[in-house]
């Protein structure tokens, strides 16, 4: 485990970008920066936390409502994995930007009194009829919290067959080696943008700067 610990380490360091290379990220114009943020403002407790998912609905791109009718929304029932959200204080890292879409990964930390850990929701809002909405939303990687041993759970996690192994006969031990080393890219990505967040909500800057940190 501490071999495995040790490359984590290292590998995040190759791969934390430096400076320069932030300012190379997808910059989001400050005006839709600001109105993606205002959306944010009010899907997030809405549909994430299910405070309203009802008035989520008219927050929600045609894409996302595909397939739903409202009064699913009324009931809770969306495409949208629910989190216990603390409201305000998002985190987000442009990963495409074009005038009338932007994918996003969205940062949300728990709120006071919940036992989960961080996540990223990878997140995809589009302009629609001169309105910023949220055209899809889904569980990229979270964090272990409530005192657990570190973890990350990534984005297969979240996908079904996660149950029963059934009638496999393979150790879980032996399982358990090509996960980790395959996991190890990934683990030390997520570590890299999770140090990049944290440090730059200690000295977040203002006005246009904004827009070309990795996390803002």
């Amino acid at each position: 485990m501490r071999s495995i610990a040790v490359t984590l380490a290292v590998a995040a360091a190759h791969v934390a970008p430096s400076t320069a290379q932030a300012a190379k990220d997808p910059v989001i114009p400050r005006d839709d920066l600001h109105a993606i943020r205002a959306l944010l403002d009010e899907f997030v407790p809405d549909a994430v936390a299910r405070k309203d998912p009802g008035a989520a609905y008219g927050l929600a791109a045609p894409s996302m409502r595909t397939g739903t009718l409202r009064d699913d929304w009324n009931r809770g029932v969306i495409p949208v994995v629910p989190y216990p959200a603390r409201l305000g204080g998002y985190g987000i890292r442009a990963l495409e930007v074009s005038p009338d879409h932007v994918l996003l990964d969205l940062m949300l930390q728990p709120r006071a009194g919940s036992t989960a850990g961080a996540i990223i929701y990878r997140t995809e809002v589009a302009r629609v009829g001169g309105r910023w909405l949220v055209a899809s939303m889904a569980p990229a990687a979270q964090f272990s919290g409530g005192g657990a041993p570190p973890k990350v759970t990534a984005a297969p996690d979240f996908g079904p067959g996660r149950g029963d192994p059934g009638t496999a006969r393979l150790s879980q031990h032996w399982i358990l080696i090509p996960m980790a080393v395959l996991g190890l890219p990934l683990g030390a990505g997520l570590i890299a943008l999770a140090t990049m967040w944290f440090r730059s909500r200690r000295a977040r800057p203002s006005g246009d700067a904004r827009a070309s940190i990795p996390w803002r």
